[in-house]
């Protein structure tokens, strides 16, 4: 059954990113939202907009304990993420009745209903960096002292206890993050990073002249909020073919690549991830070879050393993209053949055997999806025409001795160019059709991924000889969609393909000798690309950990790829610092957005008293040893590239207002 999650506040910044993430671990998400946000469309819409067919609302005010018990007891959520708060440091020193209402009163509902009508929830907390205030030891880790210098640091204080006392008194799985300046183009334009980011785009563009801030030498831990992976357009193999990530659920079958054992093999998918990315891709490019990835996503590779220069002699190992191109930028180390990537020793499907069907059979499937046809009857009631045709002078015998083993029944029909067509009779053509997935014949079933490497030889063989020449190790097509199931049955054999399109239209897959070195890939240069923005997905499996994936025709096999929800995997509850062991004043956050968008800041910040905390806390920088030895998290994305990222998003916004929209809204 399917995990179901609950959110608070997931109309914001952490909850949309979140939301994303449990999505792509299939659980479903119901989220918690106040009537002043459903009421306030723009709002709403600014970061959820694009989930709205994926997951449940609920019109609620944690302020209000009945309508939340009504809720909750409706959900019954195996997790809950408490993220909702008036989360606006400064605005909390004006309104402190709102704070005590909705971060402390609404934090112990919650708590409160929980151990009433679902104890065995498991239980997020939002805690926030402001809880240190003016610091007593930096940096700072779950063991510092808390000296919160604002209503909003005591609320969240208050909260954090809280949820320390249901878990030591009532046994409940309660964890408190403790989130530092966490930044992202989704976040809200009161806090001071988007204010920035927004103005540095409202004055590039002219429609505004000045920035009014106060404490320009605070200073914070600032991270990303949407902390792999490989890009959208490629595909995984599964036991159904090559698929796209639309076309893939949790618990469906893959192939992938046996790390020990150096063969291909059937793994089972456990977890999806979804990916809202910014940073930097690596493109690896070869012989007819081409992959994308992020930084962080691992490779399978072989070395070659002094001592040991045959790949037979090597075992594999794993490294990241980011690492891999750092080895080939250094020229000292390699030729390109230095390394080598795992690639088509063929599929080793199971101990079980052939799978149950003909070999006969398997030969007529051969000759129908490259010489058959089906056609509507021009008889009234006639149904479906099933036939296959070849010449005399090239395989009649062949098909028509395979038709008799079969015991099939047809008719012949010859034209005048002494080619014959075998016409199947209705009751044979119903039982050769049981072995296609539709009506589209030239469409090779899924129970390929069944078949044992020799039978998988059996068809590659008569559909060599019906579209394909020996000679020049060619397999010719028409039909994309039929060339690209040869190409695949070709390497679950053990061939290494290339797949062009010719002047003429038809589609060429190539053959490699499966000698030992087409068994591997070879990697001829890695392109960093930067400024990257994009959606990614990867997939974790049970067994193997890798990935067997598909670009521009190319077949790539790699490894396999999230701080709140982390938390909540955990065997024990516990707290967690979130942030970066970086910290960054304000000032350098104006310098960097500013000379990014080709501006002085100087020229246009004014530093405005009002602006100034009645108890201003100067400097915040959170250690994350724990959640990194723990949870295995650290941050993805350095401050620079941040920065940068805000405020081409504004920039990409600000634009689409001003001239029409042309991209991604889901900063508003």
């Amino acid at each position: 059954m399917k995990k179901i999650a609950l959110i608070s506040g997931i109309s914001g910044q952490d909850g949309s990113y979140l939301a994303e993430l449990l999505l792509s671990k299939d659980y479903k998400v119901y989220g918690i939202e106040r009537r002043v946000a459903v009421e306030n469309i723009k709002h709403r819409n600014s970061r959820i907009n694009h989930l709205q067919d994926r997951i449940t609302m609920y019109v609620g005010d944690i302020r209000d304990y009945g309508r939340l018990f009504q809720i909750i007891n409706e959900v019954k959520p195996d997790e809950f993420f408490h993220l909702a708060a008036q989360s606006y440091v400064g605005d909390s020193f004006k309104d402190e009745d709102t704070i005590l209402e909705t971060n402390i009163k609404g934090t112990v509902n919650i708590l409160s209903i929980l151990k009433t009508v679902k104890p065995d929830c498991k239980f997020y907390f939002a805690g926030s960096s402001e809880m240190f205030g003016e610091v007593l030891d930096s940096p700072q880790t779950e063991d510092t002292k808390f000296n919160p210098r604002s209503p909003y640091g005591i609320s969240k204080c208050t909260g954090f206890y809280w949820t320390q006392l249901y878990r030591k008194a009532y046994n409940m799985f309660a964890c408190n993050g403790i989130l530092f300046n966490h930044e992202s183009p989704r976040r809200g334009y009161e806090f001071v990073t988007r204010k920035i980011t927004n103005a540095v785009a409202e004055i590039k563009l002219g429609v505004r002249k000045t920035l009014e801030l106060g404490n320009l030498e605070a200073k914070r831990d600032w991270g990303y909020a949407g902390d792999y992976c490989i890009d959208l357009d490629s595909l995984i193999l599964t036991n159904r073919g090559f698929k796209k990530r639309h076309e893939i659920s949790v618990g469906d079958k893959v192939i992938n690549f046996n790390i020990q054992q150096g063969n291909w093999e059937e793994d089972t998918i456990q977890k999806i991830y979804d990916v809202p990315f910014v940073g930097e891709m690596f493109y690896f490019e070869g012989n007819n070879l081409s992959f994308r990835c992020s930084p962080n996503h691992r490779i399978v590779y072989k070395k070659k050393t002094k001592k040991h220069k045959n790949w037979n002699d090597l075992t594999w190992k794993e490294t990241t993209a980011k690492e891999i191109y750092k080895m080939f930028k250094d020229r000292k180390l390699r030729t390109k053949y230095d390394f080598c990537f795992p690639g088509f020793p063929g599929y080793n499907k199971s101990n079980e055997g052939d799978f149950k069907i003909k070999d006969d059979m398997l030969r007529l499937i051969g000759w129908i999806v490259t010489e058959g046809w089906l056609s509507k009857s021009k008889k009234i009631g006639g149904g479906n025409v099933l036939g296959v045709s070849q010449s005399k002078k090239k395989y009649y015998k062949e098909i028509k001795q395979c038709l008799q083993r079969l015991k099939l029944k047809y008719r012949e029909v010859v034209r005048d160019d002494g080619v014959v067509s075998f016409l199947f009779l209705s009751e044979s053509r119903d039982k050769i059709l049981e072995y296609f997935d539709s009506l589209d014949i030239h469409n090779l079933s899924s129970f390929i991924f069944l078949l044992s490497k020799r039978q998988l030889k059996i068809l590659h063989h008569i559909m060599m000889l019906a579209d394909g020449s020996y000679s020049s190790r060619g397999y010719y097509s028409k039909d994309r969609k039929l060339a690209e199931d040869f190409q695949t049955i070709s390497a679950l054999i053990g061939y290494k393909t290339s797949f062009k399109r010719n002047k003429v239209g038809s589609y060429i897959v190539t053959m490699f000798s499966a000698v030992k070195k087409s068994k591997n890939n070879f990697i001829v240069e890695i392109r960093k690309e930067t400024d990257i923005s994009e959606n990614l997905w990867c997939v974790e499996t049970v067994k193997n950990g890798t990935i067997i994936s598909k670009k521009n025709d190319t077949i790539f096999i790699s490894g396999n790829c999230e701080a709140m929800w982390l938390m909540l995997q955990q065997d024990k509850p516990d707290d967690y610092i979130i942030a970066t062991n970086t910290n960054h004043s304000i000032k350098h956050f104006l310098e960097i957005a500013f000379s990014h968008a080709r501006l002085h800041w100087k020229d246009y910040v004014v530093v405005n008293p009002k602006f100034f905390r009645p108890a201003e806390v100067t400097s915040l920088q959170g250690n994350y040893a724990k959640a990194r030895r723990v949870l295995g998290w650290t941050p993805k994305m350095s401050f620079v590239k941040l920065v940068k990222t805000m405020v081409d998003n504004d920039l990409q916004v600000l634009k689409d207002k001003l001239y029409g929209k042309s991209g991604d809204t889901r900063g508003y």
